[in-house]
């Protein structure tokens, strides 16, 4: 997978605090398997190749992000797909539609299920039913998840240095391996898109990193939740910088990162560096529910 390029926001806000702003567009890479998914999953992958399983189990809502990309990265590798669902299962809904087009067997779980998907007693019934499966965690978090993102990090370093690198998070796999990664001085915002959350799912080895790590609510009423301020600027972005942003993680982080900004939360002078996670199969999901509002790529 090539590294993903970095570029510079323009905008009068930045021009008018001092700050300089830079993107690293990891949602130009990975296929449908976008971005940070893709790093995810790239050493989960391997491993259960190496362990000659013939197949990913994972979990997620039904219009996650980890879903969609589990089924088409399955298929992309000739393994067969799982995907136990959060709720009742739509066939019309566009993500759905994309993980049983690329052979993904979906299974619905009532809220009281899905919070048992990590007892013992679930997961042995998921292996008796799958004799060679290899399972996936929520949203990829696991070690070998962590060992992709940290890639990315060593890519963020090798393009200069950031202050401040700002960071959507759910799960917190993604800030956990770029926490592991990085080597420099910088400081971490951890844009929480998530009620409450605080990664203390986070595995011990990247505890000692966690004190440069200051963790911004970012969730703007709930994980599920899209006031109209965020759907107007997720369009003016577009407008402004010909980038999509989706409704759940990265438009979400730009409108708290441009808040934070516009307060001076960044002393004058601060070079951001701003991680493009993809979710681009979110904005589908988004205009489906809500009607054909936000425009994708």
């Amino acid at each position: 997978m090539d590294a993903s390029p970095i570029s510079i926001l323009e905008s009068d806000l930045y021009l008018q605090k001092g700050v300089e702003v830079y993107m690293k567009r990891d949602d130009l890479i990975g296929g449908h398997a976008q971005g940070n998914k893709m790093r995810k999953l790239k050493y989960l992958i391997r491993d259960a190749v190496t362990q000659k399983a013939d197949t990913l189990i994972t979990f997620g809502g039904a219009f996650s992000n980890h879903l969609y990309a589990t089924a088409w990265a399955a298929q992309q590798n000739n393994l067969k797909s799982v995907g136990y669902v959060r709720g009742e299962i739509d066939p019309k809904n566009p993500t759905m539609r994309a993980c049983a087009g690329w052979g993904m067997k979906l299974h619905p779980l009532s809220r009281t299920e899905y919070r048992q998907k990590d007892s013992p007693e679930f997961l042995e019934e998921v292996r008796n039913k799958y004799p060679q499966v290899y399972i996936i965690p929520e949203g990829g978090l696991s070690e070998l998840a962590m060992r992709g993102m940290a890639e990315c990090a060593a890519e963020i370093e090798q393009h200069g240095k950031y202050d401040v690198w700002v960071v959507p998070c759910a799960t917190g796999a993604t800030l956990g391996g770029l926490l592991q990664g990085a080597q420099g001085k910088q400081e971490f915002i951890a844009m929480s898109l998530l009620k409450g959350g605080d990664f203390d799912g986070l595995p011990p080895t990247v505890g000692h990193h966690r004190g440069r790590t200051k963790i911004v609510a970012a969730h703007l009423g709930g994980f599920g939740k899209f006031p109209a301020e965020l759907i107007a600027y997720i369009k003016g972005f577009h407008h402004q910088h010909s980038i999509f942003l989706d409704p759940v993680y990265t438009g979400k982080m730009m409108l708290r990162l441009d808040e934070l900004i516009r307060h001076d939360f960044f002393a004058p002078g601060s070079r951001l560096l701003v991680l493009h996670t993809g979710g681009y199969q979110g904005i589908l999901g988004y205009n489906y529910r809500f009607g054909e509002v936000l425009s994708v790529g």
